[in-house]
């Protein structure tokens, strides 16, 4: 079975349906017919939806891809298509743990000895977690990515000095692609509806100065009121994405929940 497939072609299609400009398609002035819609979509609403909800990808860092100077790394945007980078992310431990010989080598953390549990009863357990807690806490093991604007990032521990880990990987945020195949099916309904707005609103603002205008057959009546409606949509959307920016459905947003 062919998996989801996001299409500009049938979001275009789409628009078309739920602006009911199917009559009117036909005889737009040519700066705003269907086709023109695709620039307003990879210019305003990809770049709106992309700063809650960004593209996430693995960046391996290295002398090549990101030479570093003055403790920052300068991320070389060719070895990622030349990508619009929104941010960083988290470190990948799963892939840190497999390329690196541990944090507590390379950092001098903490650790704990291999032994059973057989013996230990429940107020053991419980010091022994409260006792990992506070290490965590304020061991300078504790690091995270640090990313200045277009390209540059460092990785600084708790005590915000820099620290130097050879090669790693990290989590980059960037840009969704043009053909929107990196959008989740999940949030398509969202970005549908951003979409049609911004392309309401393109069309609202440019074809009023056609509407009314004389012809030789008559005058032209091209109903805007529902396109201004459609646009006025824009700013709840908007607000849509930043109450739910935060959440458990959102990878760009790293957080821990405990219970």
């Amino acid at each position: 079975m062919a998996g989801y497939q996001n299409s500009m072609s049938a979001l275009l299609n789409k628009i078309e349906r739920r602006l009911g400009m199917r009559p009117l398609v036909p005889h737009l002035p040519e700066p705003y017919n269907k086709e023109s819609w695709a620039e307003v979509i990879t210019e305003d609403t990809l770049d709106t939806f992309s700063r809650y909800y960004p593209k996430k990808i693995p960046f391996k860092i290295t002398k090549e891809t990101a030479p570093r100077k003055d403790g920052w790394y300068y991320i070389n945007e060719d070895y990622i298509g030349n990508q619009k980078i929104l941010g960083a992310g988290d470190l990948d431990w799963s892939v840190f743990g497999k390329d690196s010989v541990g944090l507590a080598q390379q950092f001098g953390g903490y650790g704990y000895p291999d032994v059973g549990m057989s013996n230990f009863n429940m107020q053991d357990i419980q010091s022994l977690a409260m006792r990992a807690n506070y290490a965590s806490m304020f061991s300078n093991s504790n690091v995270y990515p640090e990313f200045r604007y277009p390209n540059q990032l460092r990785i600084v521990s708790i005590a915000n000095s820099n620290v130097r880990l050879g090669d790693f990987t990290i989590n980059l945020y960037v840009k969704h692609s043009d053909d929107l195949s990196s959008i989740s099916p999940t949030k398509m309904e969202t970005f549908e509806a951003l979409a049609i707005a911004d392309v309401a609103m393109y069309l609202s603002r440019n074809l009023k100065y056609w509407d009314g205008l004389e012809t030789v057959l008559s005058t032209l009546d091209l109903k805007l009121n529902h396109l201004e409606d459609e646009a006025s949509r824009r700013e709840s959307i908007v607000d849509k994405l930043e109450n739910s920016f935060v959440s458990a459905g959102n990878e760009s947003i790293p957080f821990i929940m405990t219970v």
